[in-house]
């Protein structure tokens, strides 16, 4: 239909409300014969959309290499270096959204394309492969390109290495970068942020692990650039992960022994700082786990068959017969069965709840069906107060309590029974759809 309007007379620069042409509608949306035919026809590879969007920019998002060949060939000449009302370029958009082919066609043309060039916010193509976890364009652009992007720091007093913290799900990443010896581990932005900071301020725990025991030094301290210069508010990292209510990483901060340290930091005094006490949970780390608790027990109890759902009083409480950190595990009578009881404690422990827990257990447990799997009878999940989980009753007790309190000499067929039948239940358990790690076998 396209041709025929075109041989007609249609214009093929007509513009949208948005200032597009149909040729960036083409490009936007990857039909790659439609493109060919509207340059045939003369289509401006160079018109701007609404916000300085070429069509170049669009297929370099989207990720059609085809359609940027297209683009950027001899007849066509698309300005490789345009730039959108926020000075993107094409090359911030493949980097930030993964496109390798197209960044590499990009950066090993004959055209003069800027790799280093800066947007409004002074971030890079390799910011932008950093921020988006992008560990192959990173290579790609440093490997083609050189090192001169690694020292640039974006309006945020962030470098590309800050960026890598900043996503926080790539160590990779971020050792590499660490690898070219161009920016230290310790570098600190123009506010004094580190690469510490932004992991902790994003809550990345595997990462901050990582880059302490790199020698990342927890000490060094940034400044609010919101502040006049005659306020002084120096925050470790410690405080970055404290204010956002990461308290993982409080705990981890607080209690981290480096090789050079005799003792690890004392738990009421802040590293580097003026020795203030911080307490965990913190007032936001507590709102958001308390609001976490709540949505998860929701999530259980809409979730849950409806004749799992027990009450309270439906449950006949009888000896103790087991407890743990959890609770305790009482005999009782519920529902006219012999059953065993299991009552959490409402209480939380550092950043690992109870609820958690219980949610956790309660979800695996409704799941099972099994003969050499424990039966599940259901859970009062009402209020955290009374949180309780029923299961069949196993008179004979554990069989860790037989063999290792008990004493019990088992002779050769029981001792064949026995592991027939675990190993029949786990083997039901590491096949099920989503397999279940029982790690607590004895």
């Amino acid at each position: 239909a396209a041709d025929v309007l075109l041989q007609h007379g249609a214009n093929v620069n007509v513009q949208d409300a948005v200032f597009f042409t149909p040729l960036h509608i083409a490009a936007y949306y990857g039909h790659e014969q439609v493109t060919r035919l509207l340059l045939k026809f003369g289509a401006d590879v160079n018109v701007s959309g609404e916000v300085g969007d070429r069509p170049l920019h669009l297929a370099s998002a989207k990720g059609f290499f085809n359609i940027v060949k297209l683009l950027m060939e001899e007849g066509s000449k698309a300005d490789v270096n345009a730039q959108d009302n926020e000075d993107h370029v094409p090359l911030h958009f493949c980097s930030r959204f993964g496109h390798n082919d197209i960044v590499k066609y990009l950066l090993q043309s004959d055209v003069e394309v800027q790799p280093h060039v800066v947007n409004i916010y002074g971030d890079t193509p390799l910011h932008l492969a950093c921020y988006n976890g992008k560990f192959e364009i990173a290579k790609e652009i440093i490997q083609i390109s050189g090192i001169e992007s690694l020292t640039k720091e974006n309006i945020f007093s962030e470098t590309a290495f800050h960026s890598a913290c900043t996503y926080g799900k790539s160590i990779d990443l971020v050792k590499f970068l660490l690898d070219q010896n161009v920016v230290s581990i310790n570098h600190q932005g123009r506010d004094g942020h580190t690469g510490l900071h932004s992991a902790c301020y994003h809550g990345h725990i595997r990462l901050v692990q990582f880059l302490l025991d790199n020698g990342a030094d927890m000490n060094l301290v940034a400044c609010d650039p919101s502040r006049s210069s005659g306020e002084k508010d120096e925050q470790t990292c410690l405080m970055w992960a404290y204010e956002k209510g990461h308290d993982a990483i409080v705990t981890l901060l607080k209690h981290y022994k480096r090789p050079q340290d005799e003792l690890p930091c004392n738990e009421y005094s802040q590293p580097g700082g003026d020795g203030s006490y911080v307490s965990v949970p913190s007032p936001l780390g507590k709102i958001k786990s308390m609001t976490k608790e709540k949505a998860d027990v929701l999530l259980l109890r809409a979730g849950l068959p409806s004749h799992f759902h027990l009450q309270l009083s439906e449950i006949e409480f009888h000896e103790i017969i087991g407890s743990g950190s959890f609770g305790k595990v009482y005999k009782g009578r519920c529902r006219n069965k012999i059953v065993a009881i299991k009552r959490y404690r409402a209480n939380t422990y550092c950043s690992k709840s109870d609820v958690d827990m219980f949610c956790r257990e309660v979800s695996i447990l409704c799941r099972l069906n099994h003969p050499c799997i424990i039966q599940f009878v259901g859970a009062c999940l009402n209020d955290p107060s009374q949180f309780a989980i029923v299961t069949q009753y196993i008179s004979g007790g554990s069989l860790f309590s037989l063999l290792h309190e008990q004493k019990r000499i088992l002779d050769l067929q029981s001792k064949l029974i026995i592991a027939v039948d675990v190993a029949k239940g786990m083997e039901y358990l590491h096949n099920l759809t989503q397999p279940i790690i029982h790690r607590d076998l004895n």
